[in-house]
């Protein structure tokens, strides 16, 4: 059952995501996942961590177990993943944040700051999609961003960027918005999605206050 105000939520979302509107999906799906019972959410934001992880895992061969982890998350507790190398490919740090946030997720019994990590997932992982795309679309534009250790110190690199960045780039937003898409179905395909608006609308300001981010302390 989707009640009135989870309909138009996910009508919103869809809208949004037609629109490239990344913040706009963002809030959305927090909206969303705050209706959700715990475990449904969870499984929005392992489904699209998982759609992102397919992507890379072929430059990550040695690594099984974020598939065994985003295939059954419940089984796993916050401390208990192997160490990630360090990352090396597009996309990478994104998804290990992504990760990150997932488990924080499944660490913490109190809605509002599941509901965060949940949402800061998912974002992570339209992010992460992203990213690869726009490395793959344009190799040097992606070099130059991936070479600024502090936004602002090398003029050359910020002058190249200059409309190259994945914010720009058609192939990124296309992605993206795939990507997003993807996330609206899954949330329209959960059976019970009963929204109590007033209340999910007070927690999503706590997390936009918090810049959108999986932790809330």
């Amino acid at each position: 059952m989707v009640n009135g105000a989870a309909e138009q939520t996910l009508s919103a979302l869809e809208a949004a995501v037609a629109a490239s509107d990344w913040d706009a999906c963002a809030d959305a799906c927090f909206l969303l996942l705050h209706g959700l019972a715990p475990g449904a959410a969870r499984d929005v934001a392992a489904r699209a961590l998982a759609r992102a992880w397919r992507i890379l895992a072929a430059s990550r061969p040695e690594l099984s177990w974020p598939s065994d982890l985003l295939s059954a998350p419940s089984d796993w507790l916050p401390s208990g993943v192997p160490e990630w190398p360090e990352p090396a490919y597009p996309g990478e740090v994104e998804l290990t944040t992504g990760l990150d946030a997932l488990l924080a997720g499944l660490g913490n019994p109190e809605r509002l700051p599941t509901t965060a990590a949940y949402a800061a997932a998912v974002v992570l992982a339209t992010s992460a999609e992203a990213t690869r795309a726009w490395a793959e679309h344009d190799a040097e534009a992606y070099r130059a961003w991936s070479g600024l250790e502090d936004f602002g110190e090398d003029d050359e690199a910020l002058a190249l960027l200059t409309g190259r960045t994945v914010l720009d780039d058609a192939a990124a937003d296309a992605v993206r918005r795939a990507s997003w898409a993807a996330v609206a179905a899954d949330l329209r395909a959960v059976g019970t999605l009963e929204l109590d608006l007033a209340e999910a609308q007070a927690a999503l300001a706590l997390w936009i206050e918090h810049e959108r981010l999986a932790f809330l302390g």
